[in-house]
């Protein structure tokens, strides 16, 4: 195999001109070694990214001193990260690392005018990542997981074997470094790579080939599976500019709900997709919940969302103009009666009695056991009630406020007022205040 015309070919494919820039995710491996080698050869502008995630001690700075050597030695530019990524536990070391490592290479691609990222992930690492993520139960989509292209990511090397890449090395005089951590069998991708790839290249005579052409079969199915699954959640989820929501009756109606539950939440992380479908038959308000999302089965909706802890403190309104843009934006006045016209009928808008109110006003959360009397009726009502019949969803009423005068509720904050506060014959003042979310 002659290496640089498979690269060649790959790039020709993808469209990526030597004129466009790459960036090369470099370890100082021989996997990256080599394809910043190749792509030097071809005369490609291109620039190498080297990650030392603080790990390895002298071995990891050992690494950085032989790519950055190499770099300047052909005039290529180069750029070190340096983290500390071994403190804080809660996710793998390795996972911080590649989240880090990409966000990094897009900055540098940036930074110097570049197009492309380019990573050497090899014939070897697409076979390690189906059988991780099948263990993982991710789906058929986490089997396919590892393309030769997503968006400006590039993986020249996707179709050629470890094997390969030394022989390339060693004929060439490529440096590199074998990281010690590649043999530790304390990582799952390790242990993968030493224990089971092994075990299944001797089941059969053929050896690995019979899975390299399964996952080429898997990705095309994956491909046209995406494809069918986009148009079937079309009528299922939208998105409000805050949460996606998902159509409950929807979903339960078809045959197929639990995979097409799988494919709309696969960006959002791990979820209990069994519970979940059993809950949609269930009473509102349960609630799933990963390292980043919560998921809430709500009336007729499935609502996913990013969960934020509303302000819990309390804020003081006094008599007259004032704006106020945390916890929540609004603005307030008081003015005449003959100014005010005629009285707004929209619930972003209070309009009540300034001579009733006690000041100064004090915005709050609600709390259980809240009562107020809504405007129009004559008995007492407990919020949260109310607001189970004004049908709003579990995760909004936490961020609900009111806004008391004393201990008496005026206003449930964008939804009702208490009628004993409203304007009538005897008012001379009135009390304004507007729910203006465009200050936030």
């Amino acid at each position: 195999m002659d290496l640089h015309e498979v690269v060649q070919g790959f790039l020709d494919e993808q469209g990526v001109k030597p004129e466009d820039g790459i960036v090369v995710g470099c370890s100082g491996g021989v996997d990256s070694m080599v394809l910043a080698n190749v792509l030097y050869v071809l005369g490609y502008r291109m620039g190498i990214y080297h990650m030392n995630a603080g790990l390895r001690g002298e071995e990891a700075d050992a690494d950085e001193n032989l790519v950055d050597k190499w770099a300047v030695g052909m005039g290529v530019s180069f750029k070190a990260g340096h983290y500390k990524l071994g403190e804080g536990k809660r996710k793998s070391i390795q996972v911080r690392a590649r989240s880090q490592r990409y966000k990094d290479l897009n900055e540098v691609c940036k930074e110097w005018g570049m197009r492309w990222i380019a990573t050497a992930h090899h014939k070897q690492d697409k076979l390690e990542t189906t059988v991780l993520n099948f263990l993982r139960g991710s789906g058929i989509q986490g089997l396919t997981s590892l393309r030769e292209r997503r968006e400006n990511i590039i993986r020249p090397l996707l179709q050629v074997c470890k094997e390969e890449l030394y022989a390339y090395a060693k004929e060439k005089s490529v440096p590199w470094r074998e990281d010690a951590s590649n043999r530790s069998t304390g990582y799952a991708r390790n242990r993968v790579r030493l224990n089971v790839i092994p075990a299944l290249q001797d089941v059969t005579d053929r050896g690995l080939e019979g899975a390299y052409k399964t996952i080429e079969l898997l990705q095309e199915a994956t491909d046209f599976l995406d494809e069918k699954l986009s148009e079937a959640v079309e009528d299922i989820v939208w998105w409000d500019g805050v949460q996606l929501r998902i159509d409950k009756a929807a979903l339960q109606n078809n045959p197929h709900a639990g995979l097409l539950l799988h494919y709309i939440l696969s960006p959002y992380g791990q979820f209990d997709k069994v519970g979940i479908l059993q809950a949609l038959n269930g009473q509102p308000g349960k609630r799933f919940t990963n390292d980043r999302f919560e998921l809430i089965v709500d009336r007729e909706h499935l609502i996913v969302h990013k969960p934020q802890e509303p302000e819990d403190k309390a804020f003081k309104l006094q008599r007259g103009s004032q704006v106020l843009k945390k916890p929540i934006s609004l603005l307030t006045d008081v003015i005449t009666i003959e100014a005010l016209g005629e009285i707004p009928k929209v619930r972003e808008v209070l309009c009540v009695d300034a001579d009733k109110l006690q000041f100064p006003l004090t915005l709050r959360r609600w709390r259980s056991g809240d009562r107020f009397q809504p405007f129009g009726m004559k008995g007492i009502k407990k919020i949260s009630d109310y607001l189970t019949d004004e049908k709003v969803p579990i995760h909004e009423k936490d961020h609900v406020y009111v806004l008391c005068s004393g201990e008496s509720i005026v206003w449930v904050v964008g939804f009702r007022p208490d009628d004993r506060f409203k304007v009538d014959d005897n008012t001379k003042m009135v009390y304004l205040a507007e729910l203006n979310e465009k200050l936030l």
